[in-house]
């Protein structure tokens, strides 16, 4: 398995569709190196369409396909719609019963089934495309990992059983906490962890809980379809690609020159933020004090999100000098005040870099296809919506 991973990426290393890589095992680790001028495709995404918007979503959670139907999770519901937006049917239950939902957490798919982790519950519900319930278990979580970790809303598929990104019960000690990824089988009588890193660091100051370090290193976790996992800090432009039982891991790495952290994160212009934001005098009094706590660093990380696509490509969220602009939290928060687009590097399944995407802020793709992607999209009203981005 390895040597033919390994002959992989030395035929795409030639390839005119990738990148030029260098090559370098190291023990069962493949590492794949691929420069700064890369020479791939770049996709600029400037406009999204909105295909779905309701009133009866109210926290949506994530978007999976099922066949040639898309089902978005609500906190509490099921929406079914085909791929062009047309609205099917829904399943909205809240409860305790069969079919009911005490908090849906995660969803995934495994072929033309629904898998939903319900984690008010502790219950796996499987359904087919149309929405008809065909099984549930009960699920014994992780003793140490009990919740989904948002953004995280996916479940990864294997022949016997699913994988999560969780999180511990976070207690604000000022030791770093732990993020995992989590294998449970379908029955949910067994589960494992398959790896643990450190993850942000808590602190309590009076009342008052922050973060010590929203720079990181945090733990970029995510998971998908065939068994395959992945996992990286950002502090260096590596991402580690796994397969559950499989010893063999690929290293998909990029030249990269981290964004220094300057004055203007370390101490933004607060009447500028105040005369373009709907920051109130309350909140920005606050964030001063938890800003002047925390320690940044010298540099951003080299990325903040990882994705599988459903072809079992990798999606990394980079981090630029367009991005390292503002505090990472004003920058979420008020996102009109930062770039108008995301960059995504996009690597294959032997780490070679095959192609970078650029997507508007406002959307987070969750279904990713060769040449289109569904996802939430935030709105200006507040809400959000069922959008695809094309390229």
């Amino acid at each position: 398995m390895l040597l033919a991973s390994w002959a992989a990426a030395a035929a795409l290393a030639c390839s005119d569709r990738t990148a030029t890589v260098s090559l370098e095992q190291r023990g069962d680790t493949q590492v794949v190196t691929t420069p700064i001028a890369a020479g791939v495709p770049i996709h600029r995404v400037e406009t999204i369409e909105i295909i779905w918007r309701s009133d009866s979503l109210e926290s949506p959670r994530a978007v999976v396909a099922i066949g040639d139907r898309l089902v978005v999770a609500d906190r509490f519901s099921l929406h079914f719609l085909t791929r062009g937006g047309q609205y099917l049917e829904s399943r909205r239950r809240r409860g305790g019963g069969p079919g009911e939902f005490g908090g849906i957490g995660a969803v995934g798919q495994r072929g033309d089934t629904l898998l939903v982790y319900d984690d008010g519950l502790y219950r796996l519900s499987l359904y087919d495309a149309t929405g008809t319930l065909l099984e549930e278990h009960r699920v014994r979580p992780h003793r140490r990992y009990p919740a989904v970790r948002a953004p995280n809303r996916l479940l990864g598929s294997t022949r016997s059983g699913y994988m999560l990104v969780a999180w511990p019960r976070l207690i604000p000690s000022g030791r770093p906490t732990y993020a995992g990824i989590v294998w449970q089988g379908v029955a949910g009588d067994s589960t494992r962890l398959l790896g643990e890193w450190p993850d942000f660091e808590l602190r309590r100051d009076g009342r008052r809980t922050y973060e010590t370090n929203p720079l990181g290193p945090r733990a970029q976790l995510a998971v998908g379809n065939r068994g395959r996992w992945a996992f990286g800090t950002g502090q260096d432009y590596c991402v580690s690609i796994a397969k559950v039982d499989a010893a063999s891991v690929v290293r998909a790495c990029r030249e990269w020159n981290r964004a220094p952290v300057t004055d203007a994160i370390l101490g933004p212009d607060w009447s500028t933020l105040r005369r373009r934001t709907s920051i109130s005098k309350e909140r920005m009094e606050a964030l001063k004090a938890d800003f002047s706590r925390q320690e940044l660093g010298a540099e951003f990380p080299s990325y903040d999100r990882l994705w599988f696509a459903e072809s079992g490509d990798l999606w990394v969220r980079t981090i630029g000098p367009d991005r390292a602009i503002l505090h990472p939290y004003l920058l979420e928060r008020f996102p009109e005040l930062g770039p108008s687009l995301y960059q995504w590097d996009v690597f294959g399944e032997v780490g070679e870099l095959k192609m970078t995407v650029e997507l508007p802020i406002a959307f987070e793709p969750t279904v990713i296809f060769e040449r289109e992607a569904y996802g939430l999209a935030d709105m200006a009203a507040g809400d959000r919506a069922l959008a695809v981005a094309r390229w």
